[in-house]
């Protein structure tokens, strides 16, 4: 069986000084035959909660931008375990109340949601994705898919290659509105 999967990214830089946004529409991804389903993560309203195939998936889409970085001459940024909490916070909010932006229903930016954390930054910025379903994809394709799908956008590439970036972290959450990434980076 022949299944397609959409994802969609958005990106948006946030400054000390102000908020500045460039969002991309909805990217197909290839279609897939066959392959692992990754499992059923269950949940009814999304987060990781420590879900192994979650922290994998976590780990892998942190991996891919890390090699991304690299490849393009510059270091790897290690993993803030604070700024992982935002993220995920953020993925799983957007995946209980079926929404996909950078701003929470009330208005709160990555930069307010960061500062609710005592997270102190000159410089933080985001990038989301989302997806349907899995699509038949392993955590690895499915890892890869949704990298490509950042580098592919001249935002997110660029998001992700700023040499400014200090540290990141990623969060990822899944209910049955689908498959939700943040990925926030900060320069403190």
């Amino acid at each position: 069986m022949r299944v397609a999967a959409y994802v969609a990214v958005m990106l948006c830089f946030v400054w000390a000084v102000g908020v500045v946004t460039g969002c991309s529409g909805t990217i197909p991804l290839p279609p897939f035959d066959g392959g692992s389903n990754g499992g059923d993560n269950g949940g009814d309203g999304g987060g990781n909660g420590g879900d192994a195939n979650l922290s994998n998936l976590e780990a892998l889409c942190t991996q891919y931008v890390n090699d991304q970085r690299v490849a393009n001459g510059l270091a790897a940024l290690p993993v803030d375990a604070d700024v992982t909490g935002v993220a995920r916070g953020h993925s799983t909010d957007m995946a209980t109340r079926n929404y996909f932006e950078h701003e929470t229903p009330e208005g709160l930016s990555p930069g307010d949601r960061a500062q609710q954390a005592g997270i102190s930054y000159t410089m933080y910025g985001e990038n989301i994705a989302w997806t349907s379903a899995r699509a038949g994809r392993s955590d690895e394709e499915l890892a890869d898919a949704i990298v490509r799908g950042w580098m592919n956008s001249p935002g997110h590439r660029a998001n992700i290659l700023r040499a400014e970036w200090q540290a990141a972290g990623l969060g990822i959450a899944e209910s049955v509105n689908g498959i939700y990434f943040t990925q926030n980076f900060i320069r403190r």
